[in-house]
């Protein structure tokens, strides 16, 4: 088995949202051609799980998420998400609330 580096996202940058041909559970989703949806730091860097979005407590973060799926239903969007690091410690996670991807891990 063949081990990666864990990508980090600093307080801005870019998270691209991308498909991928992989079997997160021993199987291959097969109703799209590269359905597995992964996060990365590129296009060409989608992993699961996606690349650690690091911070401090006060920290402001501008992430700019670009949507690169191929499932035709969805609109492609690029979007800047600014948020702050509250007075608050603690390992926190990113996800999606679409039934598909969340069953996925992103």
């Amino acid at each position: 088995m063949k081990a990666h580096a864990i990508d980090v996202i600093p307080t801005s940058g870019n998270l691209h949202i991308v498909n991928k041909r992989m079997a997160p559970d021993g199987f291959y989703r097969e109703w799209f051609p590269h359905s597995t949806v992964v996060a990365g730091t590129s296009s060409d860097r989608g992993s699961l799980p996606g690349p650690i979005i690091r911070g401090k407590k006060g920290d402001h973060f501008s992430l700019k998420v670009k949507d690169e799926l191929v499932d035709p239903d969805f609109i492609r969007t690029t979007s800047i998400y600014q948020f702050d690091v509250p007075d608050q410690a603690g390992t926190f996670w990113y996800n999606s609330h679409v039934g598909t991807q969340y069953c996925d891990g992103l």
